[in-house]
């Protein structure tokens, strides 16, 4: 899936790589914060930004698809602006995020993992609770990005 008007795509082509790469993955909310701040207009939602206002299908597979794509744009958004560091061995695109299937099927909850590794996942935090519609400040999207970054630790890790 394309993002459509590129503007993530954009925005990351035009970050600053960091001069030293972490030896784990390093979040820091502030980064995310003046992102949003310099070069999102106010209010504006993950839905708004990421998914250009489309509304979360209602059928599981769409909205699994709904939610990786949304979770990886985030993921590739907030390691280029350097809310989170990742190790210089990797790059951002060798991580993909997933949903769980879990019962019920609402509360399914979204896994980063290694391409190169796909059965080693992480469980991220159930993004039906993620307020994609609340402005990209929200805590719970700064949460989120933080748990990005916790989950790229624990698969280093293991």
């Amino acid at each position: 899936m394309g993002m459509g008007s590129g503007k993530g795509q954009s925005r990351r082509a035009l970050a600053v790589a960091p001069i030293s790469a972490p030896a784990r993955a390093v979040f820091q909310g502030s980064k995310w914060e003046s992102f949003v701040k310099d070069s999102i207009p106010e209010r504006t939602s993950l839905n708004e930004y990421y998914c250009h206002g489309k509304q979360s299908p209602l059928s599981v597979k769409k909205a699994d698809l709904y939610w990786n794509k949304l979770a990886t744009d985030l993921f590739l958004d907030a390691v280029a602006v350097g809310a989170i560091g990742i190790p210089g061995q990797y790059s951002p695109e060798d991580f993909e995020f997933r949903q769980i299937p879990t019962v019920p099927v609402e509360d399914g909850h979204e896994a980063i993992s290694l391409k190169n590794k796909p059965r080693r996942q992480e469980a991220l935090p159930a993004f039906s609770v993620l307020d994609d519609r609340g402005p990209m400040t929200n805590s719970s999207v700064v949460n989120l990005i933080n748990e990005m970054a916790d989950g790229v630790n624990r698969l280093i890790a293991s």
